[in-house]
């Protein structure tokens, strides 16, 4: 899964000036939640690979910015729980318009 396989209203309201996004990550019994922001210059347009970024850096793979969370923050036990190929990580993005 990547940005272009974003549905056209999430889409749409990420490119919105000022748009709110949210990324929760739920593995087994831990959740793992960030905020950040869309963008207008947002291209979602990488077949593949997600990225959530601290920073204002855009290419093709960026999903939100200036997010509030990095993959370092993620918990040691969902990290280690990643590693287990069995397991399954189930990822819900949103989005508002301000």
């Amino acid at each position: 899964m990547g940005p272009t396989d974003l549905p056209n209203a999430l889409r749409t309201i990420l490119l919105t000036p000022g748009a709110r996004a949210r990324l929760v990550l739920g593995l087994g019994r831990l959740q793992f939640i960030v905020e950040g922001e869309g963008d207008p210059r947002l291209t979602l347009s990488h077949a593949t690979d997600l990225v959530v970024r601290r920073s204002g850096f855009i290419s093709d793979r960026t999903l939100m910015i200036h997010a509030d969370k990095a993959a370092s923050d993620l918990p040691r036990e969902m990290v280690r729980m990643l590693k287990d190929q069995r397991n399954r990580v189930s990822i819900e993005i949103s989005a508002s318009a301000p």
